[in-house]
Parts: C-alpha cells; structure tokens; sequence
C-alpha cells in the first residue's frame, strides 16, 4: 500500500483498474427556498441511507423500516416500513425512494415524501429510479428502464425531460449544471446544463471514476486504484493515495474510505494525516457520515447479509449498530471506567442503553469498594433483585425496573438494570453515586470518571492554585526533558530517545531548545541494527520558528500552519495551561504528600505531552491500554517542578505495533534574572529560502551523477541563502552542479513545460488494406492511452502491419511508453530501472496483448529517451519488428521531475538507467536494421516490406 504525498517530485510509473460499481446520490432544494440540500454528497454517492436532519438521525438499512433517532442512540423509533435510499429533507419534508419492502408489494416502493414524524407518507412517482437528487423544484434522476439516461422531472412527476443520451450515476446537481459519472464513456466525469445543454467532458483523465462527492469548488472521488481530487473545472487532478478504494465520504477536511479487504481509513483533502480508522477483511458497501458519527455497512457473502457498525469520525467508541428499536443494549468495547485516578478491569464488555453506561455489577461494586461476599451483595434470583449494603448505605435494584430504593427512599433511574449474556448489568452511573461518589463522564475519550467528592475539591484547589501561578506569576523558567519512545512489531523494534534543553519567556514568547535525538532500530527479520544521532536547534520568537540545518549550519524558518502555531504556544509558551482545574482533569488524580510538595498521582493522559512522542513514533491511530501521569508540586510556590507520564498501547493499523511512551519534565530556575536571548550564530537576515532547500535535497536524493559533483554543498549555500530566486537563478545553479557530460537535466520555465501539449501527439493514416500507421510526436501522459484507443479500432490486426513513426520524437514520460509496450508485448520484463544505488527496479508486461503481423518502427537521430525504450523493447522481444532509418541520438536514462508551481518552472533530473536485456542505448542510440539516407526512403523501405509480407 503506497500513501501518495503531494510533494512536487514525481515518477510516473503507474497501472490502472477500473471498477463500476452502483450507488445512490440525492440532494433536494424547492423554489423561492435556498437550494442546497440537507444531506450531503458523500452521504448519498453512498446509498444516502442516513440522513442528519433538525436534531434527528434518520436511516434505513434494511427492509425492517426507516427510523430516526437522537445523535446519542436515544429516543429510537421507526416512523414507516421498507428500506430507503436517497434521504434528504427539505421545508419540513424527509424524501427517500423506498427499494424493498418486507411484502415485496410494488405499491409500496418508489419515490415518497414523508413528515419527519412519518406522517402524511405521500408516494410521489413509482417510476424506478436510481441516483435520485432533488434540486430546485425538480427531481433528477437515472432511469432503470431506459438504460441509465438521465432525466428530470418536477416535484409532482409531470414535465419529464431526458437530460442526456448517456448512461449516468452519481448526479450532483449545483446552481448551474449536474454532474455525472457517464457509463458511455469509460465513467468519466461529465457535466450539463439544467436543460441539457452544453454537455461537457470535465476531465479527460483516465475513466471509471466512482462515489462522486462534490464540496465546493473540489471533487473527491475514486478511480484507477487511487483516491483522487480535482477542481470542478477539471484542472489540479490529484492522487491522494494509491489501493482498491471504496466508499468514499467526505467531511469538513476529511476523506473517509474503505480499502478492500483492509479496512476503514481517513486522509485530509491535502492528502496528509492517513489514519486506519478500523480494519475491516469483510466488503463494506457503505460509509455515511453524521457530526460525530461515522456509520459504515458490511456485506456478508456466505448467508447475504448486511450488518451495521457505528464509530466516532476518529475512530474510537466502535460498536455495532442494532438498526430495530427493541430494547437491546449496545456493547461499547472502548468505554474504560476510572475510580480514584485507576482504570479497572471488567471481564464483561461496558453497555450503552439509551446513553447510559452499565456494567457487570459484582466487578463495579467490587471496584467501588463494596465488599464481595454474600453480606454486601445479595442476588435474590426469585425475585430477581440486587441489594448492595456498604457502610450506613442500603440500595435495592430490580431486574427491569426504572426505580431502586435507597435507604428505602425511591429514585427513578434513567435505565432499568437488566440481565444481558447471563451476566447481571447495573446503571453505573446511579450506583456510584448512591454510594456517595462523583461521576463525570469524558465523551470524547469515552471515559467514566468516579471519585471520592473530598478527594476531588482537594486536587480541584491544588490544580486551580498551580494553574493560576503557572500561567500569572511565572515569566520565565527552564526545563529539561526526556522522552524515551519504544516500538515494536514482528518486523523491527526501535526506540527514539530525546533530550532537550529549554529556556522559555512566556511573557516575550521566546524560547531558545537545544537537544539531541538518537534512534535505535533493530530488524526482526532481517537482523539489521541501526543507531543515528542528530542534534536539534529550535528558536522562537515574534511567533515565528526557526530550525537550524547543521549540513549547511544555516537557519531557516519554519513553515508552520495557524493550527500547528496555536499547537506550539499551548505546549511550549503557555506555562502548562492545559494542566488546569478542569472536573475532568480533576476527577483522575490523587494526593499524597511530603514536607514540600503536592504529588498528584493518576491515569490521566495530557495529549499535549504525548502528541509529539506519537508523532514521532508516526502513529496516527492508536488503542491506549496502560497509562500513568504524576506531578510534582511546590507547597509554597505551587509552582509546576516536575511531570512524568508513561503511556502503553498498540497501533490501530495492519501492522499492529505495540508502543511505550515515557516523558519526564523537570522545570527550574522560575524567574530567573537571565534573559532568554537568540542562540549563537542566528541572523534573521541570512536564513535559508526553504523553496531552494526543497530543490536541492531533490537533487542530492535522487541525481544519477551525484558522486561526480565537486564542493556540492559550498554550491548550494550561495543558492539557498537567496532570500528569493527566480528562473534565472535555478537555471544557473542548476548548470553549475550537474556533471559536464549530463546533457539530459535541464530547467524548463512554464511555457517550455507546457509546449507541443496543446496539438495532437497521434496521428494516424491508412496504408492500404494491409498496413495501418501511427506517429508519436512525444510521450506525453496519456499519449499511451490514445495510442491504445487507435490500435484497438484495428481489426484482424495478426493480419497487418503497424508502422510506429517516432521521428524527431525527443522522449517524454516513460509510463506512457510502458503502456504501450505492455499493449504490444506478451508477458515479460519489459525493462528495468537502475537507481544511483544500484536499486533495480523490474517493469512486467501483462498477459493480454495485441499482435501485428510486422511491427515496423521509423526512427532518425532525433529519436529520444522514451521513443528509444518504446523501439528497443518492440525490437529486443519482438521476431517480427524491423527498425528503418538512421541511429537514434543514445538517451538511455530517465528523469524524475521537480515542479515549483509558484514560480513557475520544472527541473528534469536525470536520475536513472533504462536497460532492455541487458542493453543501455546511452550514447550508443539504437542503430537500425535498414539504413535510410534521406527522408524519401523512408516509405520506399516501408513499400518493400509490406509487399514482401503479402
């Protein structure tokens, strides 16, 4: 599995697959009203089974019916019966068209409109649909019975109007056109105008692009292996990441998706941040999305089924989703219950009733400190009921009834105790606080916090107290940190350990960090060992970031988002604000006590000290299964001396990586009378442009004559310390680095790039009844594919000859020569790369392929790069390919490409060879089997062989 970074280097070495599959898209909007929809487009590119409308969840995932309920799971009901696809709602209206119903009673499936409360159900057309969408007083839609056409009609079902002669899916509709997938043409993107008008392809890019979500001025989609995004016009297509990807969903900055057979993932829409949500082997037929909610459909093969599964958007809280509204308790595996700053054990998994919690009553009142014999906790199976008798305190619960007794005084419970797997299950909540305790619950980390209410006022003042002479009365202090971070999984163990120094003047907002960084790695497999050490420098001030590079001992601003900033002042200029009075915060620690000091003991974790550990462990999603924080603080001062926190977990990810995370903090020198100042050596005015850095780590990286450059570094320093650079510039340095026989790395401005794209880069003509010719004037990106698209017109091509004419073709991408060589070559290494390390990478052709009687291929000494791999390949692993004209010009390497978008230009660097069987063609070319001297001989050898053939 490839995660595609959106860096601006790129080898485009890539294979395709197209995938159909059906699903349900709706949007609704009336005249004289606003005309978005309530739901929204990646809810129904996925069958539009649930809908988020005026406080209420609504969805239908099978024949049972079409319910509603609250965010939380509570106040389930099913307001009508048959299974419902395309939910939006509008003006006080929920529409859906109704699939299948339990009688399977063609009167009851079609288009309705319904009261939220699933009154005044009114059928509106009982034609078969597909891809409903509702816009503007008009219903738009797929018709089944005229092969996918799309149509609209209005809200009463007259005035029926057929959109288009294509075969559509996934319509969107916005103010001026509907978009579609059109089936006639390979599943590209189309769009029209309202009244059919104006049908235009929007991207001519590959085909069968699926699950169309539509958000502003971007469309998220699938297609070709690759999650991709691309501007409603077309321009800026996008590959995020690279699988077999379904169900694609999206929200606020998040791409949700299914991988097949893997399980459920989230990218940003920068294509940053790749989080596994939940691994899945099961086929998930849908993802839908609410605020907190992320709802996804298994399809099970062996007995037809679907089940449902519900989890947080992040991942957590996972649990399946009863559909019906019979009273049957959810199983909340994440739910952890905390008593007295210490997480419990439970040999039963947590329940969730109607947004109450419960639990195996013996262990929760055992965990509570209810003595665990027959004196303190009576079952009475007859009358089915629990006494639980601790101190001066007696509480009576029935099985199945909302009220207990309390010293003999009744209370009403929010949920009734109930007997679920032969276990007996009790209202958390209620029995805790009977017994004199306090109950917070953390619904984001899906915690339920008890203490003892003293203990809890006792943290709560120390911590209001630390808080406000933390953040009022320190100016300035220093720390010094360790950070030991482990992980391990059957391929290798490693450890990051990190020391740092830092002097902080949260007053100026300053702050000076020294450290070092040692990573420890260790193969399982392939018993490697590993150990690198690296030194940090960090400055800030005016709220900006510098790093120093030690390679060219320069420093450089970093490029830091508002978020990233925001993060930065919290955990490092905010004098430890996020340890604070907050009930939650409160309700997970203990005291104990010295002479000096506060020792505040708990399992709590502050995600401010362990973020940056995860992130160095490169762990996105994570199950936390230990855990434990403690701080140390001044009696006298109440200042904030030490902090150690220890946290234990796994990876929620296929590689299942267990990690251990150990940070300590010791603050001193509060106040102090030094002044925190700038580090030795950093100048504002002569920091590195971080654009050029880019560049020239590119070409350190991947250049194929890197070892033949001479004072490489002392080179680059000039051109990175350019506060800014321009064409000329880059086109100097590039010049001056690169070796004196690379005739092959060059730097293009925009209008070069871009040069010869704007004709036609295939031409082709009849040779007569025997031959048909083709001309490749360069290997542009899909240059490969429209030469596809003319071949496959061929008939009874075993019967012909084909005549490639690559003259005067300098070359261009190579996956498009690979294409074609895979479309006229049996099975086989086509060729392979050889990087500067050595590194070969192999390129196979497919089984399929086309055969030509003869191949013959025209080539001259303009012939180049591509063109050459394209003629070499026919001929090394063809008998029947005759190469006619004069030597090639002997480009045998290939180039990965840096583009700069802002200022507008590309640097082709060559970084590695091409072989075919063992042959290299740099600067030997490819000399032919018939010579030609001039351009007129060309077609006289190509009439000599056609006539030898017939």
């Amino acid at each position: 599995m490839k995660k595609i970074k959106q860096m601006k280097v790129a080898l485009f070495l890539f294979s395709f697959l197209s995938v159909i599959v059906f699903m349900s898209v709706s949007s609704l909007a009336l005249p004289d009203v606003p005309k978005k929809s309530s739901n929204t487009s990646g809810n129904m590119a996925n069958n539009g089974r649930v809908l988020k409308y005026d406080g209420w969840v609504y969805y239908s995932f099978d024949e049972s019916g079409l319910y509603r309920m609250k965010e939380d799971g509570s106040q389930k009901k099913k307001i009508c019966d048959g299974m419902y696809d395309n939910l939006t709602a509008y003006d006080g209206y929920i529409y859906g068209y109704c699939r299948y119903t339990k009688t399977n009673n063609p009167e009851e499936t079609g288009l309705f409109r319904l009261k939220p409360d699933g009154t005044e159900r009114v059928k509106i057309s009982d034609k078969s649909m597909l891809f409903v969408t509702i816009y503007d007083g008009w219903i738009y839609y797929t018709s089944f019975d005229d092969n996918f056409k799309p149509y609209k009609m209005k809200l009463d079902a007259t005035d029926d109007q057929k959109l288009s002669d294509y075969s559509a899916s996934y319509i969107n509709v916005d103010n001026q056109w509907v978009y579609f997938q059109n089936d006639a043409n390979g599943g590209r993107i189309y769009k029209v105008k309202h009244d059919g008008s104006q049908i235009t392809e929007v991207s001519d890019h590959g085909n069968m692009y699926t699950y169309l979500n539509i958000d502003g001025e971007w469309i998220y989609f699938s297609g070709h292996y690759f999650l991709y995004k691309m501007k409603v016009d077309g321009t800026e297509l996008t590959p995020l990441f690279e699988e077999l990807i379904n169900n694609v969903n999206s929200k606020d900055s998040w791409i949700y998706f299914s991988v097949f057979e893997e399980g459920i993932y989230r990218i940003k829409t920068d294509g940053t941040q790749l989080q596994k949500l939940r691994d899945v082997e099961d086929f998930v037929s849908g993802i839908s999305l609410t605020d907190e909610w992320l709802y996804y459909e298994v399809y099970d093969v062996k007995d037809s089924s679907t089940r449902v599964y519900r989890m947080r958007l992040d991942g957590s809280s996972h649990q399946k989703f009863k559909i019906t509204e019979d009273h049957v308790p959810d199983e909340v595996e994440n739910v952890k219950i905390r008593i007295d700053g210490k997480f419990g054990e439970y040999s039963n998994v947590p329940l969730n009733l109607y947004g109450r919690i419960l639990l195996p009553f013996r262990e929760i009142l055992k965990n509570l400190g209810v003595p665990d014999d027959d004196k303190h906790i009576i079952w009475d199976g007859k009358n089915r009921t629990v006494t639980v008798k601790k101190d001066n305190i007696t509480i009576l619960l029935t099985i199945g009834k909302n009220t207990a007794l309390v010293n003999g005084k009744e209370y009403v419970l929010d949920v009734a105790p109930i007997i679920y797997n032969d276990r007996t299950y009790i209202p958390t909540r209620f029995i805790a606080e009977s017994l004199n305790k306090k109950v917070l619950w953390d619904g984001e980390k899906q915690i339920v916090s008890i203490c003892e209410p003293a203990e809890f006022e006792k943290v709560k003042d120390i911590l209001a107290k630390t808080n406000d002479a933390m953040v009022n009365s320190v100016e300035r202090y220093s720390v010094d940190q360790k950070n030991s971070m482990k992980y391990n999984n059957d391929y290798l163990d490693y450890e990051i350990q990190m020391t740092a120094k830092l002097e902080i003047d949260s007053k100026k907002r300053l702050c000076n960090i020294v450290g070092e960084r040692k990573i420890l790695e260790t193969g399982n497999i392939t018993n490697f060992n590993s150990e690198e050490t690296s030194n940090i420098y960090c400055w800030c001030e005016n709220e900006k970031i510098y790093l120093k590079d030690e390679n060219y001992d320069l420093w450089y601003e970093s490029e830091l988002t508002e978020d990233e900033w925001e993060n930065f002042k919290r955990r490092v200029l905010s004098n430890y604000s996020y340890i604070n009075a907050d009930d939650l915060i409160c309700s997970g620690f203990t005291v104990d006590e010295t002479d000096e000091h506060y020792i505040l003991k708990g399992e709590h974790i502050f995600d401010e000290l362990i973020s940056g550990a995860l992130y160095e462990l490169d762990i996105v999603n994570e199950i936390i299964s230990g855990t434990n924080t403690e701080l140390l603080i001044n009696k006298k001062t109440y200042y904030l001396e030490k902090i150690n926190t220890t946290v234990t977990g796994k990876e929620k990810s296929s590689y299942g990586g267990n990690f251990s995370i150990a940070v300590s903090l010791e603050n001193t020198n509060f106040n102090s009378e030094a002044r925190v100042t700038a580090p030795e050596g950093f100048d504002p005015d002569k920091l590195i442009n971080k654009k050029a850095v880019e560049l020239v780590n590119f070409i350190s990286q991947a250049y194929l004559y890197f070892n033949e450059i001479d004072n490489f570094e002392e080179k680059s320093k000039e051109f990175i310390t350019k506060k800014d650079f321009n064409f000329d510039d880059v086109k100097q340095y590039i010049e001056a680095i690169k070796a004196d026989d690379d005739v092959f790395t060059v730097c293009v401005d925009e209008n070069s790039l871009e040069y010869g794209y704007k004709e036609e880069q295939i031409e082709t003509k009849d040779l007569g009844k025997d031959a048909v010719y083709i001309k490749i004037k360069s290997f542009t990106e899909d240059v490969g594919d429209k030469f596809i698209e003319e071949a496959d017109k061929i008939e009874n091509s075993e019967d012909k000859t084909l005549v490639i004419d690559l003259r005067d073709n300098g070359g261009g991408f190579i996956i498009s020569a690979n294409d074609i060589l895979d479309y006229l070559l049996p099975r086989c290494l086509m060729n392979y790369y050889i990087s500067r390390s050595g590194d070969m990478l192999p390129v196979y052709s497919n089984d399929d392929y086309k055969e030509f009687k003869q191949i013959l291929i025209l080539v001259n000494e303009n012939t180049a790069s591509s063109a050459e791999l394209l003629a070499l390949g026919l001929k090394k692993h063809l008998k029947n390919t005759t190469v006619i004209g004069r030597t090639t010009l002997g480009k045998g390497v290939g180039q990965l490409v840096y583009r700069d978008d802002d200022k507008k230009f590309s640097v082709y660097l060559v970084s590695f060879y091409w072989n075919v069987k063992e042959q290299n063609v740099m600067k030997s070319g490819i000399t032919p089997d018939i010579v030609v001297n001039s351009d007129s001989d060309y077609l006289k050898e190509v009439e000599k062989l056609l006539k030898s053939k017939r």
